[in-house]
């Protein structure tokens, strides 16, 4: 690959442009579906304030929260008390960027519909308070008992912690926790979040008993009840509420990140990184719980779709260690359990586990089954990639990538499935169950699978030569086909479904889906045969590439520049003496280019990594603090601070993400 160079004066002029985009915040066009926006009748309320009062006036029509102070000083807090008693129903806000809205209590409940309508998930967050005695809620609570839409979009939702469960006052018994620790959606709403992160909530632990342990509260990021829509979202780092321990342990809460009512549709969003709750532990000779079961997505009974998605790094509950001879089982689903009907299109199901099972007096628990899916009803996958999932425990789960259970209907057409495992003397690595195939399916171990139907072109027992999971484009990372992957141009277009979201926006819904997972500008069909798996085409050898300057002094150097002045190396480790730094903290920030490097929606800058290594081959890593793509150029720039303790010399440099390493160039420290 040809190396990319720069002169310094290129430098300048690149940060210069660079550095702007600080003042320029641009959603990613890269697949993102458009909603129409209908102007309200009545003009909307605008947040102004940061603070957290209440409306002084309800029902005025106007939302104010300081009379001594001109104009209208409207909070959040003020702005949804109007909305549940007057016509105007949405909500707008005037901040400065990356603002904070830091609660001290829960926001009155929304009573009927509204529209939320944030400047961006990276631009403006709504927090419970994390200082102590900060009471336990979550964010948004719907309750309405009629039929209405709402939406929410442009905001990150963090911190929501709902209540324990007690224990009564015979202390037999535990209550269960609360569910819904980010957000709350009644059996009537219609609920649409677009752009919408929910991380760091959590659902409430069951209460104690020596008798009964309390269950563990259910959805940690969203407790859906009714109809939700997830659309360029993520929802990740969520906890359902762990069981009660007592003379018999309660079950942990299900759906670590979101519970499915009576329908859930995911589109072009990412589940990841979120934890069923554990079982409680039991007394001597009584059962422990059984760990909560869903570690991303709990689908209930309801109609379930995902489109365009990544389910990635979810992890069901652990069984409670039992007061008699066995443990209780870990919870089953570790990415999805999915009781109701549930089509997949275009999707990655990956990393994800179950809980292992309790300890005994004599044995471990059972493990949870399926790693990455436990399916109990009719699951249809079409063109999607399931790899790199797994069961644990003692005594095994089975499904490391897809359990179906007895009377469930599995229907696989176009789809990869494969590299997921279960620990020695377990069962079914990639499938367990029976499983219809419509063919052009891709399994690397059919072990433990009935499989029926169609089976002429599955390709089964090779490597599918995937790359980890990564940023390969798109809102969502993926599992990228290496060259001369199997998969490659070995799928079938007859089998590619309608285009039921009109995902290009073209107003035609019967066409074949034209997208694939990354969206816009990656074609589902490339050299005229669609490829197995959700992804297109060779993707995953694209390396990270760190920008090189050739003006010298030293060969191989990096393109890298201080962030305030915008010299090149070397480069101080304190900055003291330069005016333009008016922080306390004085360490030099510098500047890198890095080529293949794109963040998904609400990735954090700390999943970027830069090393530095010295001449003595000694390495230290530090974390990225700021990581944004370049305006009209095709790669980002990651600012990281010099560490205090790093000794004057000439370093290596290298760039960090997830599984990747950039090529190194020099660089010097005075």
């Amino acid at each position: 690959m040809t190396k990319q160079f720069f002169s310094q004066s290129q430098n300048v002029v690149i940060a210069v442009i660079c550095l702007m985009s600080f003042l320029v915040s641009a959603a990613p066009a890269s697949r993102r579906i458009t909603i129409a926006r209908v102007e309200p009748l009545f003009a909307a309320y605008v947040v102004n304030t940061l603070g957290d009062a209440a409306d002084i006036n309800v029902g005025d029509g106007r939302c104010d929260t300081d009379a001594g102070v001109d104009g209208d000083q409207c909070t959040l807090r003020g702005a949804i008390q109007e909305v549940n008693v007057g016509v105007t129903k949405e909500i707008n806000f005037s901040l400065p960027p990356h603002s904070i809205i830091t609660l001290d209590s829960a926001l009155p409940d929304i009573s009927g519909a509204i529209s939320v309508v944030g400047p961006g998930s990276n631009t403006l967050t709504v927090q419970r308070n994390s200082a102590g005695g900060t009471p336990n809620f979550r964010i948004f609570t719907f309750v309405s008992n009629v039929a209405v839409n709402s939406t929410i979009s442009g905001l990150t939702i963090t911190n929501g912690r709902v209540a324990d469960g007690g224990t009564s006052s015979d202390g037999q018994f535990g209550s269960n926790g609360v569910s819904g620790g980010g957000i709350l959606n009644p059996t009537n709403e219609t609920l649409t979040l677009i752009d919408l992160v929910v991380t760091g909530n959590r659902a409430g632990n069951g209460g104690a008993g020596t008798g009964f342990g309390g269950s563990g509260g259910t959805g940690g990021g969203i407790l859906n009840s009714g109809k939700l829509v997830l659309m360029n979202s993520v929802v990740t780092n969520n906890r359902a509420g762990n069981g009660g321990a007592g003379g018999s342990g309660a079950n942990g809460g299900n759906a670590g990140g979101v519970t499915g009512g009576s329908s859930l549709i995911i589109i072009n969003s990412t589940i990841s990184n979120n934890f069923a709750g554990d079982g409680g532990n039991a007394a001597p000779g009584a059962p422990g719980g059984p760990g909560g079961r869903g570690g991303g997505i709990s689908g209930g009974g309801g109609v379930f779709t995902i489109v365009g998605s990544t389910i990635s790094g979810n992890r069901s509950g652990k069984g409670g260690n039992g007061g008699g001879f066995s443990g209780a089982q870990g919870g089953d689903g570790g990415g999805i359990l999915s009781q109701g009907p549930l089509n997949m299109v275009n999707s990655t199901v990956s990393n994800n586990i179950t809980g292992d099972g309790g300890s005994g007096t004599r044995d471990g628990g059972l493990g949870g089954y399926g790693g990455a899916i436990y399916n109990q009803n009719f699951l249809n996958i079409t063109n999607c990639t399931i790899a790199e999932n797994q069961t644990q425990g003692f005594f095994p789960g089975l499904g490391g990538g897809i359990y179906n259970f007895t009377g469930g209907t599995v229907t696989l057409k176009n789809t990869l499935i494969a590299n997921n495992t279960v620990p020695a003397g377990g069962n079914g690595p990639d499938l367990s169950g029976t499983y219809n195939s419509q063919d052009y399916n891709l399994i690397r171990n059919t072990s433990g699978a009935t499989i029926n139907g169609f089976t002429t072109h599955n390709v089964t027992g090779v490597n599918p030569q995937l790359g980890p999971l990564a940023n390969n484009g798109g809102l969502t990372q993926t599992h990228g086909l290496l060259t001369g992957s199997p998969a490659l141009d070995a799928a079938n277009n007859a089998s590619l479904p309608a285009d039921e979201f009109d995902l290009d926006n073209d107003g035609n819904k019967a066409e074949p889906v034209p997208f694939d997972q990354r969206g816009a500008t990656f074609s589902r069909v490339v050299n005229g045969t669609v490829d197995i798996g959700a992804v297109e085409g060779v993707t995953g050898s694209v390396p990270m590439q760190l920008l090189l300057d050739t003006s010298g002094p030293a060969a191989n150097q990096v393109a890298a520049l201080d962030s305030l002045i915008f010299f090149r190396d070397p480069f101080p480790v304190f900055n003291s003496g330069n005016f333009l730094n008016t922080s306390p903290d004085k360490n030099t920030r510098v500047i890198v280019f890095v080529r293949n490097l794109q963040l998904s929606t609400g990735e954090p800058a700390s999943s970027v990594v830069v090393s530095l290594t010295d001449g003595n081959n000694q390495s230290s890593d530090i974390v990225a603090e700021d990581v944004r793509p370049c305006p009209s150029a095709d790669f980002a720039q990651v600012t990281f601070r010099l560490p205090n303790s790093l000794p004057a010399g000439t370093y290596l440099l290298a760039v960090k993400w997830h599984a990747q390493l950039s090529n190194s160039g020099s660089i010097k420290i005075k």
